[in-house]
């Protein structure tokens, strides 16, 4: 690896460290409290985005931004380690997206398709969180990362932690389509990049989002 991004890869590494104040661990949270407060998204904004469960961003932070500040350390985040992520983000959204549609038209049980259903979901978030809220140009994904987030954490939490129905499963794989579609061309963008300044602000977005979420969860989400 050359010098620059060992350097870079350790400088992320040692600021995830000093800005998660204890961030990996496990937080009481009561997910009876609401966070309204989203200015820790690199992106600034957060168009339609106005309040999650705490319940909901403490899974955010453990599903989603633990595992890829985990991920981006290991990696180091070269611009062919990103694109390669990228596209196994994508690749795995789109295998259940079929596996959805599969198990609802073979009449499968309500529950094997919710299961795939929550599968489904944290894929969306992963992939929202590198094409637009840890994205190189933050303001370019500023709608991809919060319409992710609400489709994860806002509605995919209330409508995955209860009962579904076949009528919402065809409703929520229809979404899915239109994320898939809708994402396109931001993937294309994504997996383009070769500039290791670029990528190194990716894993600088993420951390300054893992950093700041977990500061809003301590401040507005523990018991």
């Amino acid at each position: 690896m050359p010098l620059a991004l060992m350097l870079s890869a350790a400088s992320f590494s040692n600021n995830a460290e000093a800005q998660s104040g204890g961030c990996l661990a496990s937080f009481n949270v009561d997910s009876g409290k609401t966070l309204n407060y989203f200015g820790w998204l690199p992106t600034k904004s957060s168009p339609g985005l106005s309040s999650m469960s705490c319940g909901a961003a403490d899974a955010l932070r453990t599903e989603i931004f633990v595992k890829y500040v985990e991920v981006i350390r290991a990696k180091a985040l070269t611009p062919s380690a990103y694109a390669a992520e990228l596209s196994a983000r994508r690749r795995t959204l789109i295998q259940q997206r079929d596996d959805l549609r599969k198990s609802l038209d073979s009449k499968a049980s309500i529950e094997a398709a919710t299961t795939i259903g929550k599968v489904a979901s944290f894929e969306v978030a992963k992939t929202s969180m590198l094409l637009g809220c840890f994205a190189p140009e933050t303001g370019v994904g500023a709608v991809v990362c919060a319409r992710g987030i609400v489709m994860t954490f806002v509605t995919g939490w209330n409508l995955f932690k209860r009962n579904v129905t076949d009528a919402q499963l065809r409703a929520y794989l229809n979404t899915l389509d239109q994320y898939i579609a809708d994402t396109q061309a931001a993937y294309d963008r994504e997996t383009k990049r070769t500039s290791p300044a670029e990528i190194q602000k990716v894993a600088e977005n993420a951390a300054q989002a893992f950093a700041g979420l977990c500061k809003a969860i301590q401040e507005y989400c523990l018991k």
